[in-house]
């Protein structure tokens, strides 16, 4: 269900002794990169001392601190969300180039949680209406196809499409 959220952990998994401590780990490392990402945007839009301040409050937050430490899969979603945000900056102004690579990262981020594709949605509209970037649409494709591909291949396409539609409607219902 999970296939960069896994997949990132299995690397993590070279480096520790077990895959529970590979997922903590990596939840770990995301949380510091999150609130690192988040520093160096609001220092970019506020100045240093309102940034810190912020930076700060974003990781004593008690949502984002006990996910931060603990096997779940939101705070290395939240990452790639902060990235791709960090990535485009100013939306209106940014490059395609810019939203081509926010787009990947977000494509991406929903192999690590999928439940957060609102925030995928949202750039996408945002890019196509408001910005006028077919290059968030290809970013999107792009990072999803990353990580869809392999899973398919692994997987077997009917077996993963008949799984995930099982699954969303245990999910969801």
């Amino acid at each position: 269900g999970y296939p960069v959220y896994i997949a990132v952990a299995r690397f993590f998994h070279l480096l520790v002794p077990s895959p529970e401590w590979s997922l903590i780990t990596l939840s770990v490392v995301s949380g510091v990169a999150a609130v690192y990402i988040f520093f160096r945007t609001a220092k970019s839009a506020a100045g240093f001392e309102t940034a810190a301040l912020s930076a700060v409050a974003l990781a004593t937050n008690p949502f984002f601190f006990s996910f931060s430490h603990k096997i779940f899969a939101e705070i290395p979603a939240v990452t790639p969300l902060l990235l791709a945000i960090t990535l485009l900056l100013y939306p209106l102004k940014a490059a395609g180039r810019s939203w081509l690579a926010g787009g990947v990262v977000l494509g991406l981020m929903l192999g690590v949680r999928l439940s957060y594709w609102p925030y995928a949605l949202f750039y996408l509209l945002y890019g196509l209406w408001k910005a006028g970037k077919p290059h968030a649409a290809a970013g999107v494709a792009v990072g999803i196809l990353l990580w869809l591909i392999p899973q398919a291949a692994v997987t077997g396409p009917v077996e993963l499409l008949n799984h995930a539609v099982s699954f969303t409607a245990g999910h969801f219902t």
